[in-house]
């Protein structure tokens, strides 16, 4: 020990310090993954109008109502949104999505 103080010296590669165990590294995956706690990855919002609709006010209003349910939702978890994505079914049980890119 010449010169160095016993905080300064480092061990030898492949050997552990003695004290506490070292923790293992939390990875994005296993911090998603941890329990009942655990923000979920997804959340939806549905309306389903009872006739077809070709009101397409009635359609604006609907989807602001469902981003505005979805944004209370996210606000009282304390969570934050990455993406958003509709999807609308048609009559005839074809479906059309559509995920804006950020800009």
């Amino acid at each position: 020990m010449h010169g160095r103080s016993r905080r300064n010296r480092r061990s030898p590669a492949g050997h552990r310090r003695r004290g506490r165990p070292r923790r293992p590294r939390r990875t994005a995956s296993r911090l998603r993954s941890r329990g009942p706690a655990a923000a979920p990855r997804s959340i939806s919002a549905s309306r389903r109008f009872d006739e077809d609709e070709l009101d397409g006010d009635r359609h604006w209003r609907t989807v602001l109502a469902l981003a505005e349910n979805l944004g209370a939702r996210l606000r009282e978890a304390g969570e934050i949104a990455q993406s958003l994505t509709l999807a609308v079914t048609y009559a005839d049980g074809s479906q059309t999505s559509r995920t804006p890119h950020p800009r």
